[in-house]
């Protein structure tokens, strides 16, 4: 029996945690895609407006921002379309905007655009505009923490979830929901009642291609503020980077790739078995919220067993109870192979002292994390950002599994062990 080992040492609750190598969606076709097109050229436009607030009939000054910069008209446009306001001049990267009559307190987006080589680039921001017998009103305010524009953790496709890490605060007025828009029409959206942190899970993502959505936080009388969210809706592009990174992470010398069990005993053919030693049981709830976050970004399934409900067969996962032991790692995940060694036949888990000390989210995370050695990788991956479920920096706001690596789990386990990405 060959075995490997994945080890995690977290040192605070919001500290670098050293390692060592060691809901479900409906799932997309993922044989083998066809060749990718050339990505589209990475531009963005920026808006911003000398002042978030002006009553009726008043002007404000618009600046649009191109990055990197290019020999384009830079036109613009409102919405909603209607009551209508005025640009002066109808295109440039300064304009002014003088602000319609409004019956009551009214929000707009002032939209730049251009277009390049065909496609449409666009970038906006809010404003409020007021009847001129009312008092001021502060709208919403919206930022988002997660995503950024990296052309990874932003790239999406069909069969994926993209998580939105963020921020809102109300204005006058309590908030009542965020939405994801696209041009006029929105994809989606959530209900929000108060102030703070938010954490939101995208799956309409609406036409192909490198485009920025528009997030939006919405109060109770309708105004609203806003933001800019790039994405990169591209399942080509989405498979390309899957198998990047599969062959780095999840492949062994010979480039095939190691995964948790075959295509009749493993993920997708019937549930992943959590067998749980005695001690570990009366933190059962924490193992289900683990096994409920990779069961929600990647549909695998999972079957958690107490320790008189033995498993069904030689294939599964162990979660001990080693808290008297104190070996400098919180946590440390095993993986044995029988006779291929592409093929994972059983993980043993062990949850040492430190794991204690950490609250109920922390210790979520570690488990979180250590599944993924489990299903993934033995590798402690870094490059993804410190909101990765795979690298060993504990954060605030839970963590993530980003599109293209759902996409990678749903090639590697539609596809036998030692498969070549």
């Amino acid at each position: 029996m060959l075995k490997s080992r994945g080890c995690l040492i977290m040192l605070s609750l919001f500290s670098l945690l050293w390692g060592c190598g060691g809901g479900g969606l409906n799932l997309p076709n993922v044989v083998n895609p066809p060749n990718p097109q050339p990505p589209s050229p990475t531009i963005s436009v920026r808006v911003t407006l000398n002042m978030n607030q002006v009553y009726e009939g008043e002007e404000v000054t618009c600046t649009a921002e191109v990055s990197p910069s290019v020999q384009q008209v830079i036109n613009w446009k409102q919405e909603p379309s209607s009551p209508s306001g005025t640009f002066s001049p109808l295109s440039g990267s300064v304009v002014r905007w003088r602000s319609p009559m409004v019956e009551r307190a009214t929000s707009f987006s002032l939209i730049a655009y251009i277009v390049v080589q065909g496609k449409t680039y666009e970038g906006s921001a809010s404003i409020v505009v007021l009847d001129r017998s009312e008092p001021p009103q502060e709208p919403p305010r919206i930022s988002i923490s997660y995503p950024t524009d990296d052309g990874r953790q932003n790239l999406v496709g069909e069969g994926t979830l993209l998580t939105i890490l963020g921020r809102a605060q109300e204005g006058t007025y309590p908030l009542s929901k965020i939405q994801a828009i696209e041009g006029e029409s929105v994809l989606q959206e959530w209900p929000i009642s108060s102030s703070g942190d938010f954490r939101i899970d995208l799956e309409k993502f609406g036409s192909p291609g490198r485009k920025t959505l528009k997030l939006r936080a919405v109060d109770s009388q309708g105004l609203f503020g806003e933001t800019q969210l790039p994405i990169i809706n591209d399942n080509n592009q989405l498979d390309s980077a899957a198998r990047g990174f599969l062959r780095k992470y999840s492949c062994s010398g010979d480039g095939g790739t190691i995964r948790f069990g075959n295509l009749q005993t493993g993920p997708y053919a019937m549930p992943v078995e959590i067998w749980l030693f005695q001690g570990v049981e009366p933190y059962q709830n924490l193992v289900e919220s683990a096994a409920q976050f990779w069961t929600k970004y990647t549909g695998i399934q999972f079957k958690i067993l107490r320790h008189d409900q033995h498993p069904s067969g030689d294939m599964y996962i162990t979660i001990c109870d080693t808290f008297s032991e104190d070996p400098g790692p919180v946590a440390i995940t095993q993986r044995s192979f029988e006779s291929d060694p592409h093929e994972i036949t059983y993980v043993r888990v062990n949850l040492y002292k430190g794991w204690l000390s950490y609250n109920d989210d922390g210790r979520v995370i570690v488990i979180e994390h250590e599944l993924g050695h489990a299903v993934l990788t033995a590798a402690e991956v870094t490059e993804l950002g410190s909101y990765f479920i795979m690298n060993p920096v504990m954060t605030s706001g839970g963590k993530v599994i980003s599109p293209f690596v759902q996409r990678a789990i749903q090639l590697l386990y539609s596809n036998p062990p030692g498969w070549t990405p």
